[in-house]
């Protein structure tokens, strides 16, 4: 598992200082007892504190790691270090909600369950199924001719029903638009 660290510059050079950057095995093969690798091993959250590190250079942090999942598959971690002095129910809570974030991402860049959380959105303004249609094309930047084309339709029907779009989600132009219904 390589690593990419991001954080202030001094510990990053601390760090790279002690041949610890971009590219670093966390693996227990490679660094020993670390809340990556144990995080890896045993496939969840993990807390490693102070002397509990195998690499002396950590003893005096506290790290917190966790899975990133996407379905049932494991794509990465995400570790938070911080000084044995910080609270570690806050980091715990901070990890879970950045992981939870992270995770529901993909989901957003799988166009069928975006245009369903679109739609969904699109139903609280009481749209058409047409509407809907119209308004999702316009939200993926297509013309008023490609939607026309796609949907088999005249143009000046696409503006009209624009129109009502607009009215109805009380929206004034495609920047407002694309604000209110962008996920």
């Amino acid at each position: 598992m390589a690593v990419e660290f991001t954080g202030p510059a001094n510990i990053v050079n601390k760090l790279e200082s002690v041949n610890v950057g971009k590219g670093t095995s966390f693996a227990l093969e490679h660094a020993g007892i670390n809340a990556i690798s144990l995080s890896m091993q045993l496939d969840t959250l993990v807390a490693v504190k102070g002397l509990e590190h195998s690499l002396t250079f950590f003893s005096k942090w506290s790290c917190m790691c966790s899975p990133i999942k996407i379905g049932n598959q494991i794509r990465g971690y995400l570790n938070l270090s911080v000084s044995l002095t910080e609270n570690l129910c806050f980091v715990a809570s901070l990890l879970k909600r950045l992981i939870s974030d992270i995770e529901s991402r993909p989901m957003l860049a799988d166009p069928m369950s975006k245009k369903v959380l679109i739609y969904e959105h699109f139903d609280l303004f009481s749209l058409t199924n047409r509407e809907k249609e119209i308004g999702f094309g316009w939200l993926q930047n297509q013309s008023t001719l490609q939607i026309s084309l796609a949907l088999g339709i005249s143009e000046a029907t696409v503006r009209h029903t624009l129109k009502k779009v607009y009215s109805k989600t009380k929206c004034h132009d495609r920047g407002g638009f694309i604000k209110k219904f962008m996920v």
